[in-house]
């Protein structure tokens, strides 16, 4: 038996607290429309662009 821990930028998350490490966590992962591939794409990212590093798409 144990407990998850997790470290994210310097906060540790002790347990499954998944509302606080969502609250941490400053990216979520989608996939490119053109081609699959899975990309981070930051949660806050205001009028910036992600480009696909394997097809080019910016999302």
């Amino acid at each position: 038996m144990g407990v998850p821990a997790f470290l994210i930028g310097s906060e540790t998350v002790v347990g499954l607290d998944t509302q606080k490490i969502d609250e941490l966590v400053d990216y979520s992962v989608g996939k490119c429309p053109n081609c699959g591939q899975k990309l981070r794409i930051p949660k806050y990212r205001g009028s910036s662009a992600v480009k696909c590093p394997k097809c080019g798409q910016v999302i």
